[in-house]
């Protein structure tokens, strides 16, 4: 056994989120236009030429002197982690076994990442599906990670692989950290609401997708310009908006988590990322005001360098007072610190290919906490931006419903927009 490197204090915090109830990892879901040439076999093939690209699929849990490390042992076996799933499915199969998949535990004892390839879909397409545990991986380590061996981001014949791009926030100077900032990053929410409660052991899943220029020109319509990233909470915001009423009434706010990466260049293993907190207004009726008190707000929280200043306390905590960084990282995934988390992770610019085959849509997948009961994960490709809805399926009904409001929401900016 060799010893890679211990676990990160986010690695570590996020693999303890995971129980009886909650499996913790994510989901990359390609639907493809037509079966992958050789299907799971070639795959395999491919992962193997390719692995010095992606060290981290070799990595399983370990441990170094008693605590828990990152090791590599033995050689990896790719028929347990590349399987082909018998079809054909139609879209309530597909669905039905990604629930299951966001449902099932990836095996410690091994490198905790899999992929089931669907090599025939009812309408002549194919899908693939990526899962890795989120404490190996966290956004954007999984889009290297995938374009390094599943797919390629040129078309085939190309002489050379997209190397994508890894993107970092701007830097903008670390605040000191007072009473005051806590209250600004971790405030308490004092709106009850559907989406917090006790988390079974089913999911549901659900997509939604849109075409990305579409959202850069809503944003731009705004004065200030808005975000891709404020339109997507906005988009969010109105599904949640139509599912609430649909469901359980009208409620007055809803405080988001916004993952922001910190990978600097060079260190883009693992997990490297903090948040803020955004309160979506869902009592407002109008959707163009909506998107402006949002990103209003989330202007405010990146101005006053909330994500860097969370990031400093507990990295600061972590080695002045460790049993204190543990308590405020489970203080800020508390149902009292934010309602839903939404993550946007850019993706590839072009459309990717799997042995061949394109992608006709890409989504995330990513698994719900403790008290989270649904989980909202974007991520672009080629032109496009896909939602991924994870929830428990046993609190959480009709998510078709939300999928579709997302949807609507952002049809009805558009045409505001006049896009």
């Amino acid at each position: 056994m060799t010893v890679v490197r211990p676990l990160s204090d986010e690695d570590a915090a996020i693999l303890a989120i995971e129980s009886d109830r909650i499996a913790g990892h994510t989901c990359k879901l390609l639907r493809l236009g037509t079966p992958p040439e050789g299907g799971a076999a070639a795959l395999r093939a491919q992962i193997a030429a390719r692995l010095v690209d992606a060290p981290e699929l070799q990595w399983r849990l370990g441990e170094d002197a008693g605590e828990l490390a990152w090791v590599v042992e033995g050689e990896l076996d790719l028929d347990h982690h590349v399987r082909a799933v018998p079809g054909p499915l139609d879209e309530p199969a597909l669905r039905a076994h990604a629930a299951s998949l966001m449902a099932s535990r990836l095996d410690r004892d091994r490198p905790l990442w899999s992929i089931d390839v669907v090599e025939c879909l009812d309408d002549g397409g194919a899908a693939v599906f990526f899962r890795i545990h989120h404490a190996l991986a966290d956004g954007s380590t999984a889009m290297r990670l995938g374009r390094a061996v599943l797919w390629d981001e040129q078309a085939p014949g190309a002489s050379l692989r997209s190397p994508g791009t890894q993107t970092r926030p701007a830097q903008a100077p670390q605040p000191h950290f007072s009473a005051a900032l806590a209250h600004e990053i971790l405030p308490g929410s004092s709106a009850h609401t559907p989406l917090a409660g006790h988390v079974g052991t089913h999911r549901t899943v659900a997509t939604a997708t849109t075409d990305l220029e579409t959202v850069k020109a809503i944003a731009h319509a705004r004065t200030p310009h808005a975000t891709v990233n404020d339109v997507v909470l906005a988009a969010v915001a109105g599904g949640m908006r139509r599912w609430l009423l649909h469901h359980h009434g009208p409620l007055p706010s809803v405080r988001v988590k916004v993952p922001v990466s910190l990978h600097q260049p060079g260190e883009d293993a693992g997990n490297r990322d903090s948040f803020f907190a955004v309160d979506l207004h869902l009592a407002e009726a109008d959707p163009v005001a909506r998107l402006d008190a949002i990103h209003a707000d989330a202007d405010h929280r990146k101005h006053d360098g909330d994500a860097l200043a969370l990031d400093e306390l507990l990295r600061g905590l972590g080695r002045r007072a460790p049993a204190l960084a543990r308590l405020v990282r489970r203080w800020e995934n508390s149902a009292r610190v934010f309602a839903l988390n939404v993550s946007n992770v850019p993706g590839p610019k072009g459309i990717v290919h799997v042995l061949g085959a394109p992608a006709r849509a890409m989504h995330s997948l990513v698994e719900v906490g403790d008290h989270h009961l649904l989980r909202v994960a974007v991520v672009s490709m080629g032109g496009e931006l896909g939602f991924g809805l994870c929830a428990d399926a046993d609190a959480v009904s009709d998510l078709d419903v939300l999928a579709a409001g997302i949807e609507a929401e952002l049809a009805e900016l558009a045409a505001v927009a006049g896009t």
